[in-house]
């Protein structure tokens, strides 16, 4: 064996075992989810189950549970992305001026990412209870009432979109402000040798070089919008009613509420295809330009 073959089987030996974690932790689970999905599993039965073919996926056709679900998992996705990229690109054009200010505070920015979701969820629930949250002490101090926000849908579902917008703001502020600090910047000294006014560099110079961390970012900010079980089971518990339930909590009271394994497994199959028909195009858009270059 020569010296490349000994490389090579170096290679193979010391990335072999990140690749069996790797198939261990998710390919194996994603391909047991599948099985199951074809099965009439349940909880309190895991002995006796039965191929049923593709009947969850039928019913789940025709479960409109699942279908308000859905509606409110795009909400999840769709608004509370928007306004995180919003804020965050805001932040991130403020922190990386030449204002000292704002700089020597940096830091506070980003507690509310660092915080346990569950955190989060408690601490905004205990802020927007009636009569006892902060919240209502603050409006008492100009002798208002505070709104019943986590007794109607409409008002539950705006103090989860408030909460994730309030928790994920920073970590886009963040890496878009890493995006902007490793622009270069000859590009904005001859803009400004030319005379371009501050919106004429941020529209024409500063978005258009920052595109590819925009769209990194908002391709993070999709898929992680899916996870928001924590703060949806602390700050409503999927109601009033269900009407702030979303997919994956759906799947949990599915399989370990009802016990229907099978079912709750189907939810996570189709919640993993949606997920990868609405961020493939994104990933096109990145990987093309690459492609092509």
């Amino acid at each position: 064996m020569g010296r490349t073959g000994r490389e090579k089987g170096t290679q193979v030996v010391m990335v072999a075992p990140l690749v069996a974690a790797l198939l261990f932790l998710t390919v194996l689970p994603l391909v047991f989810a599948v099985l199951v999905s074809f099965t009439d599993l349940r909880l309190n039965r895991l002995a006796r189950w039965e191929w049923i073919g593709v009947e969850h996926y039928v019913r789940l056709a025709a479960d409109p549970r699942w279908w308000s679900t859905v509606f409110n998992g795009l909400v999840y996705i769709v608004i509370p992305t928007a306004l995180q990229m919003f804020l965050g690109l805001a932040l991130a054009l403020l922190l990386h001026s030449a204002i000292r200010s704002i700089k020597a505070i940096r830091s506070l920015f980003i507690l509310p990412m660092v915080l346990p979701p569950v955190v989060v969820g408690v601490l905004w629930k205990a802020f927007l209870l009636p009569d006892l949250g902060g919240l209502d002490y603050f409006m008492s101090l100009v002798g208002l009432r505070t709104p019943g926000f986590l007794e109607t849908a409409n008002g539950a579902m705006g103090a989860l979109i408030l909460t994730l917008t309030w928790e994920w703001t920073p970590y886009v502020m963040l890496l878009l402000l890493a995006g902007l600090e490793s622009l270069p910047q000859d590009v904005f000294e001859a803009a400004h040798i030319d005379g371009a006014s501050g919106w004429q560099v941020l529209r024409h110079v500063t978005l258009p070089m920052l595109m590819p961390t925009i769209l990194v970012v908002l391709l993070f900010r999709i898929i992680e919008s899916t996870k928001v079980f924590p703060v949806i089971f602390t700050i409503t518990g999927g109601g009033p009613g269900n009407a702030t339930e979303n997919m994956d909590f759906y799947a949990y009271l599915t399989g370990f509420r009802y016990f229907d394994l099978g079912y709750s497994a189907t939810m996570l199959v189709v919640i993993l295809l949606m997920m990868a028909v609405i961020c493939a195009p994104l990933y096109r858009s990145l990987v093309r330009p690459q492609l092509h270059a």
